[in-house]
């Protein structure tokens, strides 16, 4: 009997303990979605506004070592501008980043989780393995009908870079990034027909 009241006790003790993780976890996320909801109230240029989200996404996910935003031509569907941080040295913009999950993320419109590459099952094995990446997750950017790009995180020291309920918070991320590339490329428009009509004159 007394051995019973011990192992409630310790099993109280450890969901009381779990709920605390769980809670901070939860408002850790609610602080960086915050953040990014500032950063783009902010009306800064789109890349000024992406560099700075990319901050709060290594503040949350304090394991990647990468953290991409892909942008395509919104009339080709080519990729037009690669905005990046890295924890590398040496990395620049073409070799930041997974080709092979990135272009699956923008053809597919569906996200491409791994958190483990040595021990999960994926289309991207090889590559992964060729490249020293240990866990990746892409998002695509997607408005309405149209693929913006994609995020892309990865973890080049070690696997899970990230828990599965971050892919979530990412998706969630992406839905609020996708419009303010939308207005910024519309902006850009009016701005070069507003230089064309001038030229005109």
């Amino acid at each position: 009997f007394l051995d019973s009241i011990e192992l409630a006790e310790e099993t109280n003790e450890l969901n009381r303990t779990l709920d605390m993780q769980r809670d901070r976890a939860a408002l850790k996320k609610l602080k960086f979605l915050y953040k990014v909801s500032n950063v783009l109230a902010e009306d800064l240029p789109l890349k000024r506004t992406l560099e700075k989200i990319l901050v709060h996404i290594f503040d949350l996910l304090r394991r990647i070592d990468r953290g991409v935003f892909v942008l395509l031509d919104p009339e080709t569907e080519k990729i037009e501008e690669i905005i990046y941080k890295s924890n590398k040295p040496g990395d620049y913009a073409s070799t930041v980043f997974c080709g092979d999950v990135v272009h699956r993320v923008i053809s597919s419109r569906k996200p491409v989780l791994v958190s483990d590459a040595k021990t999960e099952p994926s289309d991207f094995a090889d590559t992964l393995e060729l490249l020293k990446i240990e866990s990746v997750l892409c998002v695509p950017l997607v408005f309405g009908a149209d693929v913006l790009g994609a995020i892309y995180v990865d973890s080049l020291k070690r696997p899970y870079g990230f828990r599965r309920e971050d892919l979530a918070l990412m998706v969630n991320l992406s839905q609020r990034i996708a419009p303010a590339i939308v207005d910024a490329q519309f902006a850009s428009e009016v701005l070069e027909a507003a230089e064309s009509l001038s030229d005109d004159d």
